[in-house]
């Protein structure tokens, strides 16, 4: 069965809730499509999408439940333009398809840079034992650049930790794991190319960004697969910080 014939056999019969939370989708493996009365929740970082009572983190998945594309010009026309990187929040290639949530405000709250980063390594260590007690017996994968990312690689980890890095940060994550005496081995991540993956990779996609930023995909999935998917996903961002269960969501922190 191919790719599009799998996601057909999944959204046969999507799952039934009162009201869906944005943690139900994100936390549990295997649900592609829920349906649901209600929605309860803002995402942050990564949306939801909505098809009149039907709800998913793909919204691949929902085009294919509603059987047909009613195309928005203006995304198409948007995703065509030279230099284009990202689609605004409210543009969706589908016009039948709503996008719920979307980045927060930066409010300027906190102005004291010690409480800052107190705040920011509370918060980490909170969610990484949250996110390792509820998934024992998994491999931390740590997505590494050289900057911000590298500081994951510090925490108190519990279950065993990893690290992937792409050139040119490679080096930059190995000297600094030397550097700092951690027994944490990288892998070198390669932007890995077949055809049936990249059409998979633009079908998802949904002219939603820049293709390049999809990189590495095929790679990370071979990864997984040699832990038998136990793995956890983790990025860091400037000001945000994900991890990420094999193709979903598990936990997230918006940082001030």
């Amino acid at each position: 069965m191919n790719y599009i014939g799998k996601i057909r056999k999944n959204i046969e019969k999507p799952k039934l809730v009162s009201v869906l939370t944005e943690g139900m989708m994100w936390q549990n493996q295997g649900d592609l499509i829920w349906q649901a009365d209600k929605f309860e929740g803002n995402p942050c970082y990564y949306p939801v999408y909505q098809f009149e009572n039907y709800y998913s983190y793909s919204p691949l998945a929902l085009i294919l439940k509603k059987q047909c594309l009613n195309v928005n010009s203006k995304a198409l026309e948007k995703a065509s333009q030279e230099g284009f990187i990202v689609q605004d929040v409210e543009h969706f290639i589908d016009k039948d398809i709503n996008r719920i949530g979307a980045p927060h405000n930066f409010t300027n709250n906190i102005c004291d840079v010690d409480d800052y980063c107190q705040k920011i390594v509370t918060a980490l260590k909170q969610d990484i034992a949250f996110v390792e007690n509820n998934n024992e017996g998994f491999t931390n994968v740590i997505m590494c650049g050289g900057k911000d990312s590298l500081n994951l690689l510090l925490l108190p980890w519990k279950n065993p930790v990893i690290a992937i890095s792409a050139d040119p940060n490679f080096p930059l994550v190995c000297d600094f794991i030397k550097e700092n005496n951690l027994n944490i081995d990288v892998l070198r991540l390669e932007d890995d190319y077949t055809e049936e993956y990249l059409l998979e990779e633009i079908a998802e996609l949904c002219c939603r960004l820049d293709s390049i930023h999809w990189r590495w995909g095929y790679n990370i999935k071979k990864t997984a697969d040699e832990y038998s998917k136990k793995v956890i996903i983790w990025k860091g961002k400037l000001e945000i910080y994900i991890c990420l269960r094999v193709g979903k969501h598990i936990s997230i922190q918006k940082l001030p």
